[in-house]
Formats: C-alpha cells, sequence, structure tokens
C-alpha cells in the first residue's frame, strides 16, 4: 500500500481513537438495544426510535465538543473533523440497527452491506486495483469515513423499506427503567475490553513513531 509505514500507522492510530469515541457516543445502547429486540419484550419500532434519537443526540454532543476543543486549541479543529463525526455517528447507528437485524435472524442484509464496505476499502486502497489518487492520507481518511459511513445509510433505508418507523414519544419510561441501566452495564464491559485490547496503540505511539504503529 502506498501509504507507507508511517502513514499507514497514523490512520491506524486514528481509528483507533476513533473507535472509543464511538463506544462513549454509544454508551452501551447498541447492546442494550440487541438484547431487547431478541427479547421481543419491546416492538421494533421503538428501538430504531431509541436508535435514531441516540444517534441524533450523539452528533450534536460531538459537534459541540469539537467546538469547544477547537475553540481551546484551534489546531484540533480541521478538515477531517466533520468526517471524523461523520464516522463516528454513521457506525454507531449502524451497530444499533444491525443489532436489531441480527436478533431477528436477519443476517444476511448487514453480513453483505459490512463484507461489501470491506471489499470497496480494499480495491480502492492507494496503489492497488484502481488507480485512485490520494495526496495524503487525510484524503484517503476522509474517503475511509465516507464509505465506512455506507452501512448505516443502507440499514436504514432496508428498515423503512420493511415498513419500521420511528415513534419517539414512547421513548422516556421504558428507556430510563430498563435499557439505560442495561446499556451502562454493557458499556462497562466494552471499555474494559477496549482498553486490554487495543491501548497498546497508546503505548507504541507514546514510545516510538508512527512507522512502528
Amino acid at each position: 500500500n502506498t501509504l507507507g509505514a508511517e502513514l499507514s500507522g497514523w490512520l491506524y492510530y486514528l481509528l483507533n481513537n476513533l473507535s472509543f469515541v464511538v463506544l462513549f457516543s454509544g454508551l452501551g445502547i447498541d447492546a442494550a438495544i440487541t438484547y431487547y429486540a431478541s427479547r421481543n419484550e419491546v416492538g421494533n419500532h421503538y428501538l430504531v426510535s431509541v436508535a435514531f434519537a441516540w444517534t441524533f443526540s450523539a452528533i450534536i454532543v460531538q459537534f459541540l465538543l469539537y467546538l469547544v476543543a477547537g475553540f481551546m486549541n484551534p489546531g484540533l479543529f480541521t478538515g477531517i473533523t466533520p468526517f471524523a463525526i461523520l464516522f463516528t455517528t454513521a457506525t454507531l447507528l449502524a451497530n444499533c440497527l444491525a443489532g436489531i437485524m441480527y436478533a431477528k435472524e436477519q443476517n444476511a442484509v448487514p453480513a453483505l452491506v459490512f463484507s461489501g464496505v470491506n471489499v470497496l476499502l480494499i480495491f480502492f486502497l492507494p496503489g492497488h486495483f484502481f488507480s485512485v489518487s490520494f495526496t495524503n492520507v487525510t484524503a484517503y481518511a476522509k474517503f475511509y469515513f465516507l464509505i465506512s459511513s455506507l452501512p448505516s445509510i443502507v440499514f436504514v433505508v432496508f428498515l423503512l423499506a420493511r415498513g419500521f418507523r420511528p415513534q419517539f414519544e414512547s421513548i422516556p419510561g421504558f428507556f430510563r427503567k430498563l435499557m439505560l441501566p442495561f446499556a451502562l452495564k454493557a458499556f462497562v464491559y466494552s471499555i474494559l475490553m477496549a482498553l486490554f485490547t487495543r491501548c497498546d496503540y497508546w503505548l507504541v505511539h507514546y514510545f516510538c513513531d508512527d512507522a512502528v504503529l
């Protein structure tokens, strides 16, 4: 791959950090949606509504946090920031909606979509298959974020075509009493697992250079 070891390391490090943004944005809500979808204790329309509402809230919170961070340190808010917000929130929504489909044993759609996205990313990897020119790793990162956001769009279209409609008025009670407590427990477990399996990126980044990453 024409990005080279150093630029690839930078991209992997960025994706590792954004995976934690997805975890903190979701607070385990994707696990809670999958759990309650499998138990059939609540309608799927309600779960889709929770996924949409939570993702919209995550977009607002992330944007505000980036604005504050950019105000405190102008160098943090760059041209890649909107793409990063799109990537993390679209990934969160895709995880929530895919969880509903997995729980209902509709495995083919998410499996095909996620596989298709991976194939696209491989085909358009600089220096392989298609001759796509990326001026730098930031340009490829933007492309990566855009392509990786496609599953959320496909899942929304699929669920709407199947008759799922958001019902936001029914969210508060059940969500506060059951879904949120379960989500927070799942979030703690997910964070611990992520720290155990991914903290090496931070250690390598601190003690070494991007090429080692």
